[in-house]
């Protein structure tokens, strides 16, 4: 492992341990009630990643909905502890590298605690029942915050380890499926926003909202890999053209 990998490893581990001490200090024993609500985002962020679409580029689930709304509807603590525990599910059952799984787990043990403590700060909970709107666009605007800092962890992790930049990694991966990313960050807010009387079932509506995500996105990314490949085999085909090219004309010089 070179210096700059075991600097990045040591970094994510010192991430997950601020992300531990930084969950025991918030936590709140009303934060984890309903204990329904934490079991059911639970069961959808594991099942999402269990039945999550591959691309050629990286993987697509719906876990990242259930982790925003235990972000709103709970608190920081319940949020990090659903984070932790589904990258943990999925590394034993992926049977994934020690790295990977150091990497996954401190990202998604980090921006759920900083996103449900930015969100309770401001005094998300309370605008529930005083201002539906505004309610919204804050739960929205998380939803975009957390998921960009979310895409930065892992680009930075990407780009010591793969050497892909960033901005090449903001420019085939993140941009691409921003307006997904949008209409579904709308559609959290949405849902968030109808659990305002404690109704475990409207959150039953994240199930679908997973579903849409999961198809949109993997649409988009295997329209952006479609042509990827397509301008691959282009260039193929043309230097296929001059290297026959060339044969020819050499065929006829050697006839001449």
């Amino acid at each position: 492992m070179k210096a700059t990998e075991r600097a990045l490893v040591a970094g994510q581990l010192a991430l997950l341990g601020f992300s531990a001490m930084g969950g025991v200090m918030l936590s709140d024993q009303a934060d984890w009630s309903p204990p329904g609500l934490f079991a059911l985002l639970l069961v959808v962020a594991v099942v999402s990643e269990a039945f999550r679409l591959e691309t050629k580029t990286f993987h697509i689930s719906a876990a990242f909905l259930s982790l925003v709304l235990a972000m709103t509807l709970l608190g920081p603590s319940p949020a990090a502890g659903l984070g932790v525990v589904v990258m943990g599910v999925n590394a034993l059952r992926r049977h994934a590298p020690w790295r990977h799984t150091v990497a996954n787990v401190s990202t998604y043990a980090f921006f759920p605690l900083v996103g449900g403590a930015v969100f309770e700060s401001v005094g998300g909970p309370s605008l529930l029942n005083t201002n539906a709107a505004t309610y919204i666009l804050l739960v929205f605007a998380l939803f975009m915050t957390m998921n960009i800092v979310n895409f930065l962890l892992i680009a930075v992790d990407i780009a010591i380890v793969d050497g892909q930049s960033i901005p090449s990694s903001v420019r085939r991966i993140f941009l691409p499926v921003l307006p997904v990313e949008f209409a579904t960050g709308l559609l959290t807010a949405g849902v968030a926003f109808g659990y305002q009387d404690r109704n475990i079932a409207a959150v039953g509506l994240l199930a679908i909202v997973g579903l849409v995500f999961q198809y949109l996105l993997r649409t988009a990314l295997t329209s952006m890999e479609s042509k990827d490949e397509l301008e691959g085999r282009t260039r193929e085909l043309a230097a296929l053209q001059v290297g026959l090219l060339g044969t020819v004309l050499q065929t006829l010089s050697l006839r001449d």
